[in-house]
């Protein structure tokens, strides 16, 4: 009875010792990930690049999150969105006039095809979409820029918004800014986001002078 009582009580102790290093290993791991996060993140800060900082700020808090590098990445992430998003609404103020409608596959929509123009006016967050088919313009869309949070499944897109329904949308620029591409990412499903990877609907502007 002795032996077997030894022998269960050394297997207990070995088990636990084992589970014991693992865990402390695994930590180990995470601690030294989340150090490269953080200094890769403080890097993409320096040079400027504050999206890509946002993002590497984001897998190292979401490594360890009650460190104090989770913490301050936490901290860090915040500050910065407020700042990207600030420059990102006063980037795409202005009036923009429609050129075509498509997806990555092909053109399906422009102003001869419709014999229509519309015209896209951006004034603080507010969006307006004014549709016209001879003199009179249409207002036809309205809404307000709602910026997409981070969720538990994605990192934050930062400049994602929603405007009118539960699409999201970003703002991408071409030819020194004065191309302004509209593109749907995806949608906000109970509180999650999707991502749409292809056929992308994208309403394509030209800066209005």
């Amino acid at each position: 009875m002795k032996s077997k009582f030894y022998k269960a009580t050394l297997f207990l102790f070995l088990t636990l010792n084992f589970l014991i290093s693992k865990s402390w290993s695994q930590n180990k791991d995470s601690i030294q990930t989340q150090k490269k996060y953080f200094i890769q993140a403080n890097e993409l800060l320096a040079n400027n690049e504050l999206n890509a900082a946002i993002y590497y700020f984001h897998f190292a808090q979401k490594e360890l999150p009650k460190t104090n590098l989770g913490k301050l990445s936490i901290k860090k992430i915040d500050s910065l969105t407020l700042i990207v998003r600030e420059k990102f609404i006063k980037k795409i103020q202005g009036e923009w006039n429609w050129l075509e409608t498509g997806t990555n596959w092909r053109v399906e929509e422009t102003p001869k095809s419709k014999n229509i123009n519309k015209t896209l006016v951006i004034k603080g967050q507010n969006i307006s979409i004014y549709e016209k088919a001879k003199s009179d313009s249409t207002l036809i869309e309205f809404g307000k820029i709602k910026f997409v949070n981070a969720t538990p499944k994605y990192p934050p897109i930062v400049e994602d918004f929603t405007f009118l329904d539960n699409l999201i949308w970003t703002f991408n620029f071409k030819d020194d800014n004065q191309t302004l591409i509209m593109r749907n990412t995806g949608k906000i499903v109970n509180t999650e986001r999707t991502l749409l990877g292809c056929g992308n609907i994208a309403l394509k502007f030209v800066k209005k002078y």
